[in-house]
């Protein structure tokens, strides 16, 4: 039954029916207290709500019950939340802390370069969507994404092309591919723009 109804959290989660899955998650908790996968997507869901203080609470709760293979997830989610409130520094530690405990996954140095972008320290925003394309696990494919839109806002247009056209490649049905083909198409106009401009 826990396993069925924990399904049924999941698919009406993917499907952005967070007040189901919210109600469905209480159920959940109700028949498996101590669930920490449970207690984790149940934040999630708060958190997707805009319950902040109480999806907060939800996922510290998770933090002891989660195997250590998926604390990067609950710390991930944390920073997530931290970012939301505007408490950069404090959504930053929590990205290491995910790094810390999944450091060959590509999407807690992902959302650490992002944070890193956004506060303007750039060396190490690029460093981390590098390290995060060169991960053995996960999706990387906004990695690539990232790191062409850093790489574009810094001039380097040959860089970003190179990122931006190796995202397409790996990720043509991306959400951000048109988005993307725009970036591409731009990198290559200022690139044609730089050489016409120098001649």
């Amino acid at each position: 039954m826990t396993k069925d109804l924990f399904n049924d959290v999941l698919n009406a989660w993917n499907q952005d029916r967070f007040a189901l899955a919210l109600l469905l998650s209480q159920r959940l908790l109700t028949e498996r207290p101590k669930f920490g996968h449970g207690l984790l997507i149940h934040g999630t869901l708060l958190y997707e709500l805009n319950r902040f203080d109480e999806a907060e609470q939800a996922i510290r709760d998770a933090l002891p019950l989660l195997p250590e293979s998926s604390t990067h997830q609950a710390y991930a989610r944390l920073g997530h939340l931290e970012k939301d409130r505007g408490c950069f520094d404090a959504a930053e530690c929590h990205y290491r802390r995910a790094i810390d405990n999944a450091p060959d996954h590509p999407e807690p140095l992902i959302f650490l370069g992002s944070i890193l972008k956004r506060t303007c320290r750039f060396d190490e925003a690029e460093k981390c969507f590098t390290a995060a394309v060169e991960c053995t696990k996960g999706y990387k494919a906004d990695a690539l994404l990232n790191l062409g839109y850093l790489l574009r806002s810094q001039g380097r247009f040959r860089e970003a092309g190179v990122a931006f056209e190796q995202f397409l490649q790996t990720s043509p049905k991306h959400a951000d591919a048109v988005d993307a083909l725009v970036a591409q198409s731009d990198v290559e106009a200022a690139l044609q723009f730089e050489i016409e401009d120098r001649g």
